[in-house]
C-alpha cells in the first residue's frame, strides 16, 4: 500500500489536476490518496469531499504550512499502515505520469531500505528538470554543503544512467518506506515548517542508515512556476529578492535558513549559514546581470 500524502491550500485547479494524474496510473500499486487542505478559501474542501468520494480529507487549522499539512497526512498514514507500506509526499502543483507509481515501486523493490525520488520535469518542456536532488561537495572548505545533482533545466535527454545517489531530496515525488517514520519520526513543523523540512528529513533518515536515490525512470510533472517567493524560476526583482528573506513562503526566509543551519551543522552552522546566503546573492546577481545584459541587447 501506498500512502500518497498531498498538503494543499488553495489552487483547486491544479489539486484536480493532480488528483486525476494518480487516479489514470496504469499497473499501479494498491494506494490511498490523503489530502490535508489546509484552509483553503477557493472551495478546495467541499469539492474534493462531493467529487472523490475515495480521496482521504483531513482539514488544516490554517497554519500547517507544508510540513504541518504532510505530517497530518502521514500522521493518518501511520495509524493504517502495515510494514512493508510506503508514504508517497507529492505537492499539489504536480502531477504523475501514467507509469509513476508503477516505475518508482519497482525500482524500490530492488532498494528496500532507501528513500526514492521521481525526476522533477517542467510541467511547460518536459524535456528540462528541476532540481530537486542534491549531493554533498565533498570537498573543503563546506563539505556537508549540499550542491544540486544536475543544473536548473538540464535536458533529461542527456542524463544516460538509471539513478543517482543524494544526500537530500525535496518532497515531490518521494517514495518512503513507512518504517522511516516509525523510526526517525516526522518532519519538524516546530523548526522548519515550510521550506527546507523535506531536505532535513532525507538527511536525518540518511544519518540514521537508511540511503536516498533520485531515480530518472519514475517522472513527475511540475508547474515549478508556482513555486514559492525566491526560487531560480521567478524573474530577477531586487525589491523581490530582498523580501524573499523576510517572507516564510520562500526558501530564502533567515529564520528557516538559521533553524535548517543548526539542525544540519552543528556547532559549525554558522559557517554554513553565512556561505549559504553568500551563495543565494550570487546566484541572484548571476541571473540579475544576464537579465540586464539580455534587456539591453534588445533595446
Amino acid at each position: 500500500m501506498i500512502f500518497i500524502c498531498i498538503p494543499v491550500f488553495n489552487r483547486l485547479e491544479y489539486t484536480i489536476k493532480c488528483i486525476d494524474s494518480i487516479i489514470r496510473q496504469k499497473k499501479s500499486p494498491t494506494y490511498e490518496i490523503i489530502i490535508c487542505d489546509d484552509g483553503s478559501t477557493d472551495g478546495t474542501y467541499n469539492y474534493i469531499s462531493h467529487n472523490y468520494e475515495n480521496v482521504k480529507l483531513l482539514k488544516g487549522s490554517g497554519n500547517l504550512w507544508w510540513a504541518g499539512g504532510t505530517n497530518e497526512c502521514v500522521k493518518y498514514a501511520l495509524g493504517k499502515a502495515k510494514p512493508g507500506d510506503y508514504v508517497f509526499t507529492l505537492n499539489n502543483d504536480t502531477e504523475l505520469f501514467e507509469d509513476t507509481l508503477e516505475k518508482i515501486t519497482s525500482f524500490a523493490k530492488l532498494n528496500p531500505k532507501a528513500l526514492i525520488g521521481c525526476v522533477s520535469l517542467f510541467h511547460s518542456d518536459l524535456n528540462s528538470i528541476e532540481v530537486t536532488a542534491f549531493q554533498a561537495r565533498k570537498k573543503f572548505p563546506f563539505s556537508k554543503y549540499h550542491k544540486p545533482i544536475y543544473e536548473w533545466g538540464k535536458s533529461i535527454s542527456t542524463i544516460d544512467k538509471e539513478f543517482d545517489l543524494a544526500d537530500s531530496l525535496s518532497g515531490k515525488g518521494v517514495l518512503i518506506p513507512i518504517e522511516v517514520f516509525n523510526n526517525i519520526g516526522i518532519y519538524n513543523f516546530e523548526k522548519l515548517p515550510h521550506y527546507h523540512s523535506d531536505t532535513e528529513f532525507i538527511r536525518r533518515a540518511i544519518s540514521a542508515g537508511y540511503k536516498a536515490y533520485i531515480y530518472y525512470g519514475a517522472r513527475v510533472k511540475s508547474h515549478q512556476d508556482l513555486s514559492g517567493v525566491g526560487q531560480i524560476n521567478n524573474a530577477p526583482d531586487i525589491n523581490k529578492f530582498i523580501k524573499s528573506f523576510f517572507i516564510l513562503r520562500s526558501s530564502n526566509h533567515l529564520t528557516t535558513q538559521y533553524n535548517r543551519a543548526k539542525l544540519i551543522y552543528s556547532k559549525k552552522w554558522p559557517a554554513y549559514f553565512l556561505f549559504n546566503n553568500l551563495y543565494i546573492i550570487y546566484q541572484f546577481s548571476i541571473r540579475y546581470i544576464s537579465f540586464l545584459f539580455r534587456k539591453h541587447s534588445k533595446a
